[in-house]
C-alpha cells in the first residue's frame, strides 16, 4: 500500500468505529425508551382487560414527530389493544407532558375521568 494512502485508511477506521458506536449507543437508548414507556403504561394495562379499542388524546402538536412517536410506543405497551387517535371510543387514553394540556386536550368532550394513573397518563370514560 502506498504510503501516503495509510493516513486516509487510518482516517476512515476510526471514523467507521466511532459511527459504529453511535449507533449501538442509539439502538441502546431506542429500547431503553421502550421499556420506560412498558413501566410507564403498565398500570393501564389492568384497567383495560377486555377492551378492544381505546380512544386516544395527547397535548403534543398533532405535526410533531413526538406525538407520532408516543402514539406507537403506547400502542406497543398496551397491545393487543388497538388505539384510535381521538374520543370517540367509550375509553380513552390521555397521555399529557403539561396541567394546562390536560385542560385544553379534554374540554367540551364529555368525558370523565375515571382514573389518574400518574405521570400524565389518564383514562377517561365518554
Amino acid at each position: 500500500m502506498d504510503r501516503k494512502l495509510l493516513p486516509v485508511v487510518a482516517a476512515g477506521a476510526v471514523a467507521l468505529l466511532s459511527a459504529g458506536s453511535l449507533v449501538q449507543e442509539a439502538l441502546r437508548e431506542s429500547q431503553d425508551m421502550v421499556s420506560l414507556y412498558e413501566q410507564r403504561f403498565a398500570p393501564l394495562r389492568a384497567e383495560l382487560s377486555g377492551t378492544a379499542a381505546v380512544g386516544y388524546l395527547t397535548d403534543l402538536p398533532p405535526n410533531d414527530i413526538s406525538a407520532h412517536t408516543e402514539l406507537r410506543l403506547l400502542q406497543y405497551a398496551v397491545a393487543p389493544v388497538i388505539v384510535v387517535k381521538g374520543a370517540e371510543q367509550p375509553l380513552v387514553i390521555g397521555n399529557f407532558h403539561t396541567a394546562s394540556g390536560v385542560t385544553a386536550s379534554t374540554r367540551d368532550k364529555g368525558l370523565m375521568l375515571v382514573k389518574d394513573l400518574g405521570n400524565g397518563v389518564m383514562l377517561y370514560r365518554r
